[in-house]
């Protein structure tokens, strides 16, 4: 090969990396809007309306159910709020436990991390859910 055409290829393949590169992040990122978290409360309507859609129930037939579905709606709200309390209570412990072998500083730090989760988790989760 002449070195115009080594040249040629690499600049091509670097071209085809590149365009790779570029869609695959455009792909993940919309793929990652498609599947983010549904707090219970949307998970309810997603379910009802997917049921009825997909399965072309009749009003009848959703009258039937939606003493069913709201039921359901309820335990999985009660499974979450008892999920998030027994993560909350195991990062609780665990901080407990990692805070002595820490400098002040770092315990300054440590709080300021969870403070940080705290309010991205009461601005992004626990909002949605109303």
């Amino acid at each position: 090969m002449s070195h115009l055409t080594k040249t040629k290829l690499v600049v091509y393949l670097m071209a085809i990396f590149l365009a790779g590169a570029v869609g695959g992040t455009f792909l993940g990122l919309r793929l990652g809007k498609q599947t983010s978290f549904r707090p219970p409360k949307d998970m309810g309507a997603h379910f009802r309306e997917s049921l009825q859609t997909r399965l072309n129930l009749s009003p009848g037939q959703m009258q039937q159910i939606a003493p069913l579905l709201e039921k359901r709606s309820e335990a999985m709200k009660a499974i979450h709020r008892s999920s998030i309390k027994r993560i909350e209570e195991a990062r609780t412990a665990s901080n407990l436990e990692i805070t002595p072998f820490l400098t002040p500083e770092q315990r300054v730090k440590l709080e300021a991390m969870e403070q940080e989760r705290r309010d991205f988790f009461q601005k992004n989760v626990r909002d949605r859910g109303k």
